[in-house]
């Protein structure tokens, strides 16, 4: 679990003997509790359909492989419900800012 999802070899530390376990027990515990059935997706928080981009983090940090049915579908959750032409938002829910602050482009600018 070193590598790209165990990130403290990265900072040129070598892991104590307990990040493994530890590091298995979250993997375990996110990959378990974050899907949500109803939203055929990753989504925010345990429990909630609200989706966020930031979910295809768990793809891109390999705690769990790209291949993986689970990521193909948050991908597509994300592109259905936040992506509008090239512009991908964050999310949708309120959150009291105003909603081009939660918007990225995915298209060079031009």
């Amino acid at each position: 679990m070193t590598g790209r999802c165990g990130l403290l070899p990265g900072h040129g530390r070598a892991p104590g003997p307990t990040w493994e376990p530890t590091a298995t027990a979250i993997r375990d515990e996110v990959l378990r509790e974050g899907w949500d059935d109803s939203a055929s997706s990753y989504t925010v928080a345990y429990d909630s359909p609200d989706l966020d981009a930031a979910v295809l983090h768990i793809g891109l940090s390999g705690l769990l492989d790209v291949t993986d049915q689970r990521f193909l579908d948050t991908v597509r959750a994300v592109e259905r419900e936040l992506r509008v032409g090239p512009t991908v938002f964050r999310y949708k829910y309120d959150d009291g800012l105003p909603a081009w602050r939660a918007a990225s482009t995915s298209a060079p600018p031009g």
